[in-house]
């Protein structure tokens, strides 16, 4: 069998060379041993000694002064550096044994390794038999050539060449035709070798600095994942503290978090329990994170109604992680989780940037819940902060969205379109793929859009993309938020029937607790009162089960100034609504309104519908003056904010107003009224043909009550029900009850 190509022409090399050693050094398989034999055969007597260090591998040779051909490595060498101080080694490398592209048969397998292109040459050759060849022939080689060929293979698109140290940048230079470098990226020079390696390095013992240079230049959950392999636990939970520990996740992704907790499995260490839990939740298994803290703190750990006992001796990422569990799973929020997290960052360096951050974010998060918006910006300034310090742009991506959700439930929409640039940018600098995080800010764009008073886009949302999120990507505040306008958007557009499949789909939540059970309840009245169901909504309200009822409410003035939870607020909310609409003359009515508005937990938002209410029950009592007052400055209010959401949402009362002869007198006339008022709304109730008895019974009979019925819920006789029905039938040239409803949603005065 002839030489391999370049083998000839080494020889002659060989043959002419000056110096006192020639080192051949290059990878196994690239005819080392062929060289020797023919420069035997071509030199008569042998001008030089030869010697195969490759034979024995831990041979050493210490050169005297006979001149040498050595195959073998450099470190078998004793005084080589002295030697090549004085110029008096030749080293033969890698790239004047490889074959070119031109000359090799297989180059696509080999890259021009010889051995294995001749072996591809070959009729037959199988991949596993050259998968063992190499898994078999690097052994002996020095463990950062195998650690370097493992990293490459790896490395799809290569490794960059700044993270290598100098050492491992001159090994790469060594490897010469193995490696291909491009936009200063370094790789395996073809797609065939690098599986080869691939598969071959499988076979190889794995070794902390190689956990350590896996985790440096290709991937840190790949560095920890061999660390784990090699039985160094130990090195694995330092690499995986120094690359954010819990928060490992939020800083290279969550197929990378779900590698390292792979490798892991079961492990002690808090970071490792705490990345295990925010991966639970962040998949919306909240009852997994729960067992997590459970095991790893103990099951008081999960009594969020008082600060559990010994707590000062936890480590402080189980305590972040239950900071966490109270944002999934608390009620209310007791002041002493507050006070958990104040001594929590106490306790933590000043430049433990992750977790001091991520403590601020999850108290953000309980303020927004808690209706505390001051609270929650000064929060939010300082959990950015720390994650800036810490170049965690995809936490800062949160915070930006946070800071947004901030601007909208304090009435300026205007402003949350400026944090969500911010947004854009922080998750433009993630280094890794989050496509689905790009709908966070579609959301929130529909709900500042919505807010300005467009429901077009929560709309087409709430139908569509909602859907993609998956379990536990949207966290309380935001469900929260997402719930409550992408309903009122839907039955703006769309009705009554779709908004309430809407609010009805989120009780498919995995985490959703008792108190979002709660909002789901309210949500669903809202619906039916907006859509003019009012005898549907005052019977879901008698049935729920909150300490806010029909009793508590008809005795309710100034009690309704000290609420204080965001869920009794808003009871308080639908109960008033009901009551401005059936009894707006009740003499207590603009007491228990103006209570509830002076009440300091009541949101902006909130305060604008209770102005609404008030405008609607002064004109009803007959204080004109005072309701033209109102409804002014809740016009103009909402238009210098630009935020007309409410007044669209309360159509229901302002549209009758504004149709009132005796209200749009003076000022009013000019008022900014909302460009959307009438797209998509009903008639205006009490205008038209229809008197206000007349617009109640017809409403009445389209929730399918009986006359009794009617009567009963009008506070009237049976007999002025039918009188009020005799001039319904007339007025909408209908024959009986069912053609009267068919007639009347013809014309637009109630819901088909």
């Amino acid at each position: 069998m002839s030489a391999p190509f370049p083998i000839p022409s080494l020889v002659q090399r060989v043959q002419a060379a000056k110096e006192r050693l020639v080192l051949l050094n290059a990878l196994p398989g690239t005819g080392r041993t062929t060289l020797l034999r023919c420069y035997q055969r071509a030199v008569p007597g042998v001008q030089r000694h030869i010697h195969d260090l490759d034979v024995g591998a831990n041979t050493k040779l210490a050169p005297a002064d006979e001149d040498l051909l050595v195959a073998g490595r450099p470190d078998q060498i004793q005084g080589l550096d002295r030697l090549r101080v004085y110029g008096e080694v030749l080293e033969i490398g890698n790239a004047e044994f490889f074959l070119t592209r031109e000359q090799a048969i297989a180059f696509d397998q080999s890259a021009g390794w010889p051995a294995l292109d001749a072996f591809f040459a070959r009729e037959g050759a199988t991949r596993r038999s050259a998968v063992r060849y190499l898994a078999e022939a690097l052994t002996s080689y020095p463990a950062i050539v195998r650690d370097m060929l493992h990293a490459l293979s790896r490395a799809g698109s290569g490794i960059p060449r700044d993270r290598l140290i100098p050492d491992e940048r001159d090994l790469t230079t060594w490897l010469g035709p193995v490696c291909a470098i491009e936009n200063d990226h370094i790789r395996i020079a073809t797609p065939g070798l690098a599986e080869l390696l691939r598969e071959a390095s499988e076979a190889w013992p794995v070794s902390s600095r190689h956990a350590v240079l896996l985790g440096r230049v290709l991937d840190p959950a790949e560095g920890i994942v061999a660390a784990v392999r090699s039985g160094r636990r130990d090195l694995a939970r330092s690499m995986l503290c120094d690359e954010g520990g819990l928060f490992f996740m939020h800083l290279h992704g969550r197929a990378a978090g779900q590698k390292v907790l792979d490798a892991f499995r079961l492990d002690p260490h808090p970071d490792v329990i705490g990345l295990a839990f925010l991966v639970s939740a962040k998949m919306g298994d909240t009852e997994r994170a729960a067992h997590l803290l459970a095991e790893a703190a103990g099951a008081r750990y999960l009594d969020l109604s008082e600060t559990p006992e010994g707590w000062e001796q936890t480590a402080p990422q189980l305590l972040f992680c239950r900071l966490m569990y109270a944002i999934y799973r608390s009620g209310n929020v007791r002041q002493h989780i507050f006070s958990e997290a104040s001594n929590v960052l106490a306790r933590l360096p000043a430049d433990d940037h992750l977790l001091r951050g991520g403590i601020y974010n999850a108290v953000l998060e309980l303020h927004i819940r808690a209706e505390r918006f001051v609270e929650a910006a000064e929060a939010a300034s300082r959990s950015l902060a720390h994650y800036q310090q810490a170049n965690a742009p995809y936490l800062e991506f949160f915070i930006h969205l946070h800071r947004a959700i901030i601007q909208v439930r304090t009435g300026f929409p205007a402003r949350a379109e400026e944090h969500l640039q911010h947004a854009k940018a922080a998750l433009a600098k993630t280094p890794f793929e989050t496509p689905q995080d790009q709908r966070f800010i579609s959301l929130l764009n529909a709900v500042a859009v919505y807010e300005r008073g467009d429901a077009e886009p929560m709309s087409e949302f709430s139908l569509s993309t909602f859907r993609d999120f998956t379990y536990g990507e949207l966290w309380p505040s935001l469900a929260e938020l997402a719930v409550a306008i992408g309903g009122d958007a839907l039955l703006q557009l769309h009705g009554k029937d779709i908004a309430m499949r809407f609010v009805e789909g989120w009780n498919l939540q995995s985490w959703r607790t008792r108190r979002f059970q709660l909002l789901i309840e309210q949500r669903q009245v809202a619906v039916l009162q907006g859509a003019r169901r009012w005898r549907d909504a005052r019977l879901r309200l008698d049935a729920m089960a909150a300490r806010i009822g029909r009793v508590w409410m008809e005795s309710a003035v100034h009690n309704l100034y000290d609420l204080r939870t965001p869920e009794d607020i808003l009871q308080a909310m639908l109960w008033l609504r009901q009551q401005c609409f059936e009894h707006p003359r009740d003499k207590d009515l603009p007491d228990r309104l103006a209570a509830l508005e002076k009440n300091p937990a009541t949101s902006e938002r909130q305060r604008i519908c209770l102005r609404i209410w008030q405008t609607w029950v002064a004109r009803r009592q007959g204080h004109v003056v005072r309701a033209r007052q109102y409804l002014l400055d809740v016009l103009l209010h909402c238009d210098r904010r630009h935020c007309v959401a409410p007044i669209l949402e309360e159509r229901v009362f302002v549209l009758p107003l504004l149709e009132d002869a005796r209200m749009m007198t003076a000022e009013l006339r000019d008022a900014p009224v909302p460009r959307n008022m009438r797209r998509g709304a009903l008639a205006a109730f009490g205008t038209g043909p229809l008197s206000r008895q007349e617009w109640r019974e017809l409403l009445l009979l389209a929730e399918g009550c009986s006359n009794k019925a009617i009567a009963r819920e009008m506070e009237l006789s049976v007999p002025t029900v039918k009188f009020h029905l005799k001039n319904l039938y007339r007025k909408l040239d209908a024959q009986n009850r069912k053609d009267a409803v068919e007639r009347a949603r013809v014309r637009g005065f109630i819901a088909t």
